[in-house]
């Protein structure tokens, strides 16, 4: 046999022998010589090996050494040269293996994963040859011609690594490119993100330090903004990512494979909406929810900002998509403020995030907010969308998972994963069972009937209590036939489900169809309470529904699937309809109207939880109530909406629904007016209603920022309000003009709209109103510049809701009584203030006071030096607005972090929070904030030693007009610094640099700058 040499010269030099090392090669010329000729596809002249490797000798001797050196190359690897006496070369048929030859093959047949296995370093690494120039310039462009095909093929191996979502093995490959140029910082960024997606969050933050000093160590460059804003977006996520989705409450079967298609698909930068598409109960939902749990388990790292479940029942189709941008935002925790439209406030708030949304049941809405999706994904360049549905979207970013049943042959009867869903929940309805021989055939025989759809097959297997398999088997098959008749409306593809869903009802006991069919009432999910007040079902006929697959019960709350909802809809009796409707909506007037205690305060202490779990019924409700009093004006369909109207306000306005509120009422008010209830000669019953829906409906567009009409349209329902002595109606006609001036700044009219809500309140003699006047009237004081006067007020709403315990406007006052204490100088006053508006705030969930008391102790705690104490303050008041999306006040609290660190002498982390703040101020168009910003540059410009440019901002900052006294305080500071140290700037060059300055160009140098200047100084310190 042939003896085989082995060369291995990526990462060193090393020769082995039919695998044994090669030692007796003596000299490192005698390597490089051989190393060359293995390069050389044609002879090589003995001069030029002389020229090459012993230029420094004289001819005779360079002559004497390539002899020398030949021979004991001949002596070790005879068989593989060829030498005679001209020239030299590698013998043609010699046996040897190279890994640079394997490694370029591998390259060229795209075979990445071996070829840079083989990459164990540069080309010949540590091997030189001092006396041999041109040899090492050989060498070196065959270094770099190497070198250049592993950066480019380590790029693509990472690339796909992240279309695959697998990290560590994307780790593993940026370290290798690492290993051969440590400069590339853009790889240095990609091992900072897989790090993180590696769960190794520490690590990546520890890695872009290390970036920062060696930049600046070897290339005397600070990283590029792009690195920093990566490890500010590192340092701000959740770790691990959040998630809502539902814990499984049963096995999942079969699937595996679609499960691994859908991650894949996922995985591709491309495929951004994936629509799964099929049938009604072919399990669309649990193979949706089943994928994003595995991906949140292996691969936690693939969606940072989280894993997201929308469910779309009870969500109603609408001309804008703001029902579906108001289920994404609670879904996903974004507690939307309610100062834009739910849509705009959604696309902004995810705008940034890197996010898995799942949005279930979209078949209603196809048609209405397809659009919004596609918005979305145009908005938020990072989330991507799983969607369930019946029908295709039909955009151009939609990719359709076509799904069908589950399969249901195979060579073991029971081994399929139809006949594995049947047996398991056979066994769930009840648990002694299992399947004999005899029972195969039939099962078998159900599955292929219900093409292995999972809703059917679920069903089939409820009914194992009642009858045998074989039994079961022949009753589908007989309605299969009965519903192939053409005079049986039923759409083919769903002939087999409904099929089983008869099956399925004529095994129910006559008196528990009608229970099961009246429940289809509910919107969406229902608890055993109104289960039994509305339709009669008792907690065993729940169970016994539950028991046969018709019903879900998670969390206390019973969910019908829509495709069965259906069915049984079809199952009422049309003469019951409207009275099984009409106690629904009695239930819930009489449900929110029991636990609002309107007389006395207008907050919800007492099961908000409930209320807000009943919204769908409530909404449902309330749109039967006015339809029902719009065809027969019937006392009880006045009753309903009485009792609803203003609860139901109060519910919208407590959980920041303002825009969900605006549309209800605006709608009612549409109603109404098309009925005519408006106009002049309507019945005087007709027209109040219209004005106090308006007064609703306008009170939330005011809150909501749009005053198009607001005004106008209050002060039209004034006369007919106090007409008719509806004096809380007035009082909010009258309260809402007020915050409508306040908010445009138009305060003429304002003193004598507060007189008139003063009058009201004193006729009414309701304590919440005079709380809500004195709240107005302390604003409108502290407007006016008498912050005591302000306090007073605000004691005295403080009075009025303690009397009636109003917990939750107690909080919220506290919080501005603790900014006039401030204000007047009385800080430990307004710290136990804001200490108990926390309390209270946490007590009744209302996020923003929450946030504003932190907010409020921080600055206390920083006043008094206690930064560490300021800092936890800052950090939890960060928290809450970012979890609200208020982009205004995080501007105000970076800029607090910002102060912070500089009281700490920390210059790099106070630039960083500066630009961070002056990016949000820019964003909102916010220029106090902005200047707040600016004042500092100076400071900072001076620090970095830039003497001209630091006086030069400072002389054009404090020539600018409507300097607040703490802007100019902090200039002054920075003028004195200066002044007390040594410079040669002459004045006539600050001069010339001032002229050239505008607040917009600081600005801009500000944000080009300041990341680069946070990355430097962070090295230096």
């Amino acid at each position: 046999m042939a003896d085989r040499l082995e060369v291995r010269l990526l990462g060193g030099a090393a020769f082995l022998l039919n695998d044994q090392p090669v030692k007796s090669i003596p000299t490192r010329a005698a390597q490089a010589l051989f190393i060359f000729l293995l390069f050389q596809r044609v002879p090589v002249e003995r001069e030029r090996l002389i020229d090459m490797f012993f230029q420094a000798s004289t001819p005779k001797q360079a002559a004497a050494n390539l002899r020398s050196t030949l021979s004991r190359l001949r002596k070790e690897l005879a068989p593989f040269l060829q030498i005679d006496g001209r020239t030299v070369s590698i013998a043609p048929n010699a046996n040897i293996w190279i890994d640079t030859g394997q490694f370029v093959h591998l390259i060229a047949d795209d075979c990445l994963d071996d070829a840079l296995a083989l990459y164990q370093g540069d080309f010949l690494a540590g091997f030189f040859l001092r006396d041999a120039p041109e040899f090492e310039d050989w060498a070196l462009i065959e270094r770099e011609r190497l070198r250049l095909k592993a950066i480019e093929g380590l790029k693509t191996l990472i690339d796909t690594y992240l279309r695959q979502a697998d990290y560590w093995a994307g780790l593993q490959a940026a370290n290798q490119l690492l290993g051969i140029d440590p400069f590339l910082e853009e790889i240095q960024r990609t091992k900072m993100m897989l790090l993180m997606r590696t769960g190794q969050r520490v690590r990546a933050l520890q890695h872009y330090q290390a970036v920062c000093g060696l930049f600046a160590d070897e290339l005397g460059l600070a990283v590029a903004a792009q690195t920093t804003a990566l490890y500010e977006r590192i340092n701000n996520l959740t770790v691990p990512p959040p998630s809502n989705l539902p814990t499984a409450t049963d096995q999942f079967i079969g699937r595996q494979a679609e499960i691994k298609a859908i991650g894949q698909l996922l995985a591709e930068p491309s495929r951004r909406l994936i629509t799964l598409f099929g049938i009604g109960g072919i399990g669309k939902t649990r193979l949706a929810l089943e994928t994003a749990r595995q991906l949140r388990q292996e691969k936690a790292g693939m969606f940072l900002d989280g894993i997201f479940f929308v469910s779309l029942i009870g969500v109603e189709a609408a001309p804008s998509a703001d029902p579906l941008a108001v289920q994404i935002g609670q879904a996903a925790g974004l507690n939307l403020s309610g100062r834009q439209s739910p849509a705009a406030e959604v696309a902004a708030a995810l705008g940034d995030r890197e996010m898995l949304i799942i949005l279930d049941n979209f078949e209603h809405l196809v048609a209405s907010n397809s659009a919004f999706l596609a918005r979305l994904l145009a908005e938020a360049p990072q989330i991507k969308l799983v969607v369930t549905s019946r029908e295709r979207l039909n955009l151009v970013e939609e990719t359709v998972f076509d799904l069908a049943g589950l399969p249901f042959a195979a060579a073991d009867a029971l081994a399929s994963d139809a006949a594995r869903l049947f047996v398991t929940h056979a066994q769930r309805s009840q648990f002694t069972f299992a399947p004999k021989a005899t029972d195969e055939p039939a099962i078998v025989q159900m599955c292929q009937l219900l093409e292995g759809i999972p809703l059917g097959i679920e069903l089939a297997a409820g009914a194992v209590r009642y009858s045998s398999c074989a039994h079961i088997a022949r009753q589908i098959e007989n309605n299969l036939g009965e519903l192939a008749s053409p005079l049986r409306n039923v759409p083919e593809r769903h002939r087999s489900l409904r099929a089983m869903f008869l099956y399925s009802w004529e095994l129910l006991p006559p008196a528990l169809q009608p229970v099961f069919a009246s429940l289809t009432v509910f919107p969406a999910s229902f608890d055993a309470a109104a289960a039994l007040a509305v339709v009669g079902a008792t907690k065993g006929q729940l169970n016994t529904l539950v028991d046969n697959a018709l019903l879900k019960l998670e969390n206390g709350r019973y969910t019908i699937h829509p495709l069965l909802k259906t069915f049984a809809a079809d199952q009422l009796a049309a003469e019951n309809v409207a009275e099984l409707y009409g106690r629904h909506c009695d239930y819930f007037a009489n449900f929110i109207a029991e636990r609002s205690q309107t007389y006395h305060r207008p907050t919800y202490l007492q099961g908000l939880p409930d209320l807000v779990a009943a919204y769908d019924d409530l909404v449902a409700a309330w749109r039967w109530a006015l339809a029902q009093l719009l065809a027969d004006e019937s006392e009880v369909a006045w009753e309903w909406v009485l009792l609803m109207r203003r609860p139901l306000i109060r519910l919208h306005y407590q959980r920041n629904r303002f825009y969900a509120a605006r549309t209800l009422f605006g709608e009612a008010c549409q109603q109404l007016e098309a009925a005519g209830w408006h106009i002049a000669d309507a019945p005087t019953r007709h027209r109040l209603l219209h004005a106090q829906l308006t007064v609703a409906e306008c009170n939330s567009a005011r809150i909501l920022g749009d005053y198009h009409q607001v005004v106008e349209r209050i002060w039209q329902t004034i006369p007919l309000l106090r007409q008719n002595v509806a004096l809380d109606d007035l009082f909010d006609a009258y309260n809402a003009l007020v915050g409508t001036n306040m908010q445009q700044g138009k305060f003429a009219d304002v003193p004598e709209l507060l007189d008139e809500l003063e009058a009201i309140a004193f006729e009414v003699q309701k304590p919440v109103l005079f709380g809500v006047l004195y709240v107005s009237r302390s604003y409108y004081t502290d407007f006016m510049g008498d912050p005591e006067g302000s306090l007073a007020y605000a004691w005295q709403a403080m009075d009025a809701f303690r009397e009636i315990e109003d917990t939750y406007y107690e909080a919220i006052v506290l919080s501005g009584i603790s900014q006039r204490l401030f204000t007047l100088n009385r800080p430990e006053e307004a710290a136990e203030a804001l200490r108990r508006a926390y309390v209270l705030a946490e007590q009744n969930d209302i996020p923003l006071t929450k946030a504003f008391a932190q907010k409020g102790l921080a600055f206390y705690h920083q006043n008094r030096g206690e930064l560490a104490e300021a800092e936890q303050a800052l950090t939890i008041s960060r928290e809450l607005f970012v979890a609200v999306n208020d982009q205004r006040n995080l501007v105000e609290i970076d800029h607090s972090f910002a102060l912070l660190a500089l009281e700490r002498g920390q210059w790099a982390e106070m630039t960083r929070l500066l630009v961070a703040s002056l990016q949000r101020a820019q964003a909102q168009q916010m220029n106090k904030q902005i200047v707040d910003g600016l004042v500092y540059l100076p400071k900072l410009q001076w620090e970095r030693g830039e003497s001209a440019q630091a006086l030069a901002a400072v002389m054009f900052l404090l020539g600018q007009a409507g300097l607040d006294e703490k802007q100019q305080a902090v200039l002054q500071e920075t003028k004195a610094m200066m002044d007390g140290g040594a410079t040669a700037v002459s004045r006539a060059q600050v001069e010339e640099i001032a002229k050239q300055l505008s607040q917009e160009k600081m600005l801009a140098l500000f944000l080009r700058e300041g990341l680069r200047w946070f990355a430097a100084s962070r090295t230096k310190s």
